[in-house]
C-alpha cells in the first residue's frame, strides 16, 4: 500500500515555509525568501506554489496552509496579510487547489502554531490552552475543548492589536520592542544580555512585565489550562519570565494564576504541522475548483 502524505505551509511575513508530513513527521521541507513588500501579488504566489514544489511527491492528499491575516471562509479569499500589503484578497485556496490537484485548507498561522503545539507539542494534556507566539508581532491562537476555536475570519487572539499604553500590547510584547526601546532587534538584545549588558537585561526585565500585562488580559478572556510560548522572541525566556511570572501574581483571580501552566514550545515544526492538520480537523469543507 503506497504511503499518503500532507503538506503543510507556513507564511510568514519574510519567509514561507514548507514541510513534507509522513505520520507527523516532517521528512522534508523547504524554506523561501518572500518577495519584497512592495512586489505584486503574483510574485508572492510564485513564491509559495516554487516552495511547495520543493516538497511535493504524487501521494499527498491534501495542503494546509497558516497565513499572517485573516480568511474569508464563505468567499475563500485571503486579506488582510500582515508584511505583505499587495498580497490582498487573493483566492489562494482555489489557486492552490487547482495548481496541485489536493484539497487545499487555510487559516490564521498562529491558530496554525496552536494546533501544532496541541497535537505534536507541549500542549498535548491540556484541553483548553492557547499558543502565544512572540515574534516580529503578537499573536494567540486558541484550543478550546480539544480543538481550534472556531470564527467567522481566523482573527480570534489578535491581542496584539489591543490598545497598551501609547500604542497597542504587539509594541511591547514583541521584537518590536527591542526596536522601539533600544533601535536593535531581539536576537541583538539577547547576545548582549548573555554578555551581562545591564541595559540589555533591564530591556528583558520591562518586557517580562509588558508581557505579564498582556497575559492577564488573556486570562481575563480566555481562563486556559496552558499558555504555549512560542516564536523567536521566546528563545530569551530566561531574561523574561521571572518578571513576566511575577506580574501576573496580583490578577484578580488568583485560582487561574495557581492553576495555569507557562510553558514553551519545544516542535521546531509547530506552524508547519498544525498547518497540514486543518486538513482533517478544519470545519471548513475545501473542494476543488
Amino acid at each position: 500500500m503506497n504511503a499518503e502524505y500532507t503538506i503543510g505551509v507556513d507564511l510568514g511575513g519574510t519567509n514561507v515555509r514548507a514541510g513534507l508530513i509522513d505520520n507527523g513527521k516532517v521528512i522534508k521541507h523547504a524554506s523561501s525568501k518572500i518577495p519584497q513588500t512592495e512586489t505584486d501579488e503574483k510574485q508572492v504566489l510564485q513564491c509559495i506554489i516554487d516552495t511547495i514544489h520543493e516538497v511535493f511527491v504524487p501521494n499527498v492528499t491534501g495542503i494546509g496552509i497558516g497565513i499572517p491575516g485573516l480568511f474569508d471562509q464563505q468567499a475563500n479569499i485571503v486579506h488582510s496579510v500582515v508584511n505583505i500589503p499587495s498580497f490582498n484578497s487573493v483566492p489562494l485556496q482555489r489557486i492552490l487547489s487547482n495548481r496541485f490537484n489536493v484539497p487545499v485548507f487555510i487559516n490564521n498561522d498562529v491558530n496554525c502554531f496552536a494546533l501544532g503545539e496541541k497535537y505534536y507539542g507541549v500542549g498535548k494534556k491540556y484541553k483548553n490552552m492557547v499558543g502565544l507566539s512572540l515574534g516580529t508581532g503578537m499573536g494567540v491562537g486558541i484550543i478550546s475543548g480539544n480543538k481550534l476555536f472556531e470564527d467567522a475570519n481566523g482573527g480570534s487572539g489578535e491581542f496584539g492589536e489591543v490598545p497598551y499604553l501609547d500604542a497597542n500590547l504587539e509594541a511591547y510584547c514583541s521584537g518590536q520592542f527591542f526596536k522601539r526601546s533600544l533601535n536593535k532587534t531581539g536576537e541583538e538584545v539577547y547576545q548582549l544580555a548573555k554578555n551581562g549588558d545591564k541595559e540589555a537585561l533591564e530591556a528583558f526585565k520591562q518586557f517580562g512585565k509588558h508581557l505579564g500585562n498582556a497575559i492577564k488580559i488573556v486570562l481575563l478572556t480566555l481562563d486556559p489550562e496552558a499558555i504555549v510560548i512560542g516564536g523567536s522572541v521566546s528563545l530569551s525566556n530566561e531574561f523574561f519570565h521571572e518578571h513576566m511570572i511575577a506580574e501576573i501574581q496580583d490578577f484578580v483571580f488568583k485560582k487561574s494564576v495557581d492553576r495555569l501552566q507557562i510553558t514553551y514550545a519545544t516542535e521546531k515544526f509547530s506552524p508547519i504541522l498544525g498547518a497540514a492538520k486543518l486538513i482533517v480537523t478544519s470545519p471548513v469543507n475545501s473542494v476543488l475548483n
